[in-house]
Formats: C-alpha cells, sequence, structure tokens
C-alpha cells in the first residue's frame, strides 16, 4: 500500500505538512503561505478513511499491489489553503 497525504485529529501544528501549517495559520489570523504558485495537488485522504481502506486491503482482498491509498479528486494547494482559511475564518 502506497499512502498519501492523510489528515486528521491530533495533527501536530508545527509538524511542516500542509493542513497543520494552513490551519495553525488561519487560526491565527496569520496571512496562509502557500508555496510557489499554488497549483501543485495533492491527494488528501482523512486518517478514518485511510484506516478503512489498509483494513479493507488486509481482509478483503487478494490484490498483490501496490496500491495507492488516497483520494481520487487531487487539490491544488491554493485551493486547500483557500478553503481552509475561508472555513475557520
Amino acid at each position: 500500500m502506497r499512502i498519501f497525504n492523510t489528515f486528521g485529529p491530533r495533527m501536530r501544528p508545527n509538524d511542516g505538512r500542509a493542513i497543520p501549517n494552513f490551519v495553525r495559520q488561519a487560526l491565527a489570523g496569520e496571512p496562509v503561505t502557500v508555496s510557489g504558485d499554488g497549483e501543485q495537488t495533492r491527494s488528501i485522504c482523512y486518517v478514518d478513511d485511510l484506516v478503512a481502506a489498509i483494513l479493507a486491503m488486509l481482509l478483503e482482498t487478494h490484490d498483490p499491489g501496490p496500491v495507492n491509498i488516497g483520494n481520487p479528486d487531487e487539490l491544488s494547494m491554493l485551493r486547500l489553503a483557500e478553503s481552509l482559511a475561508t472555513f475557520i475564518g
């Protein structure tokens, strides 16, 4: 299994990943920092969905892999940052 960008509760605010950084900055009322032009995309997966996918792979399939575990709909970093800032703000 290849795990992509996972998010969920108890993430460390300063761990360097996009979602905790964007949330921390938005909660502090700071501008949300996006590297480059923000057009780079990521497959974002909620931790509960990741666990369900892992269990399904282990218990319900004989697929030898590799299998990508993530979201088929990628988000640009700019769209993610703007969405989080709007939701939190």
